[in-house]
């Protein structure tokens, strides 16, 4: 479709459940990402076959696909499924084709997508940290141990997170309320102050609270 009377360009659409037909260039980075990896990946195979016959040569069986930061503008349900649809385009593209692909993410929701299927026969997870005074950037190969949540993979090496709650209140709170715990004989006034800190960003159905009332209430307070 054409954008305006001023431009003579027809401008590609996606026909959306909402809004009806919509150029791309107005549709969301999501959705202009998608589209662009699709594009991308038929236009090349498309030109490798091309010119595969003009030279008179067999299209490969191999294809390598380097993604970064792939869950980038990706909704959550989204980067959950990344992963397994771009692993499926081999078999759209060519029979018996053999893909590998090099991803790298920031998002532990793609890190636990893998699980279902992670092989560690032919798959591998590598981190990359920034070591040593100065600090240098570190390859480290990890062993991939499914961990079930997302929230679980925050705590993992991939991201080196202290607890897995959203805010950084929270997190501080609760590592307070930790180093309580681990003592033998703490000052109830003390108890209580964390406890006062852990309501102000906690929300009543926090897994933690089950195990720190009945700390509080050990130690002579009220939940």
């Amino acid at each position: 479709m054409r954008l305006s009377v001023k431009d003579s360009r027809f401008i590609p659409s996606i026909n959306t459940t909402c809004a009806g037909s919509v150029p791309i260039l107005h549709a969301s980075s999501g959705i202009r990402r998608v589209c662009a990896l699709a594009y991308m990946l038929v236009w090349t195979w498309s030109e490798h076959r091309i010119a595969a016959e003009l030279r008179g040569e067999e299209t490969s069986q191999r294809i390598i696909m380097l993604f970064d930061e792939v869950e980038s503008h990706l909704h959550p349900q989204w980067q959950r499924s990344i992963l397994t649809s771009l692993l499926n385009i081999g078999n759209e593209l060519q029979e018996d084709i053999k893909l590998q692909l090099i991803v790298t993410t920031h998002s532990p929701l793609v890190l636990a997508s893998a699980e279902a299927w992670f092989d560690p026969e032919q798959d591998a997870w590598f981190d990359l940290d920034l070591e040593g005074d100065p600090p240098r950037a570190h390859l480290h190969r990890r062993l991939y141990t499914p961990r079930g949540t997302a929230g679980a993979w925050l705590t993992s090496e991939a991201f080196d997170l202290a607890t897995d709650r959203g805010s950084v209140e929270a997190e501080r709170a609760i590592l307070r309320a930790m180093e309580l715990l681990r003592e033998s004989e703490p000052p109830l006034d003390a108890v209580m102050q964390v406890h006062e800190e852990l309501r102000a960003v906690l929300p009543d159905v926090d897994r933690f609270w089950v195990r720190w009332n009945a700390f509080v209430e050990r130690r002579g307070g009220t939940p």
